[in-house]
């Protein structure tokens, strides 16, 4: 495993990658309760400034245009004032459904916009076969997955049911995303390019 970490070492981005699943394991496990205790959904609204201040420079390390990467960094640090603002503002018992849409929506937009840069690359053909794409996949599928469940959690969490149906549809999401991220970081890194072929 340590061997595998050092062969990708050399691709930024799936560094970035792998810090994200560290912290994320780390807040699953002792962070978010400690914050918690301190104050409810403190942990939850923390673990989303980082999340998504992680996955901007994911995707500031991806785009290519200078244009997008001033765009990710400017969104980046609008949304940073946005979650201090609402938590300054919001009920700390609430469960922060405005932050996570915000960020699902933003999420979503970087993949768009990845997807749209490769459709204009002649080699956008061999796409799959990059490690970028199975991570941007995983994302679009995660917050996809789960934009609307978020969503509703602020009004309906404590509900037995909803808690239920709301650790079923996260964790399935978490899985599948994380299957993904899998396969991206099993994908070995090809320097070849591919030749041009003109159209008839």
């Amino acid at each position: 495993m340590i061997s595998f970490f050092f062969i990708k070492k050399k691709n930024q981005r799936l560094r970035v990658i792998f810090f994200y699943l560290i912290y994320s394991l780390l807040a699953d496990l002792i962070i978010n309760r400690l914050l918690n205790r301190i104050d409810p959904f403190l942990g939850f609204r923390v673990y989303t400034i980082i999340e998504f201040g992680i996955i901007s420079y994911y995707f500031y390390l991806l785009f290519a245009t200078k244009n997008a990467k001033v765009s990710v960094s400017v969104i980046a640090f609008a949304f940073l004032f946005f979650c201090i603002y609402d938590i300054s503002t919001s009920k700390s018992s609430n469960f922060d459904s405005v932050p996570v849409a915000v960020e699902a929506i933003l999420v979503i937009a970087y993949c768009i916009t990845f997807f749209y840069q490769q459709m204009k690359k002649s080699e956008s053909f061999f796409l799959y076969s990059s490690s970028d794409f199975w991570i941007v996949v995983s994302l679009l599928i995660y917050f996809a997955g789960t934009f609307f469940v978020f969503i509703y959690a602020q009004k309906y969490f404590g509900n037995k049911n909803f808690d239920t149906n709301y650790e079923v549809i996260n964790s399935t999401f978490l899985i599948l995303k994380n299957i993904l991220l899998v396969i991206a970081f099993s994908i070995k890194p090809n320097n070849q390019e591919y030749p041009y072929i003109p159209s008839k």
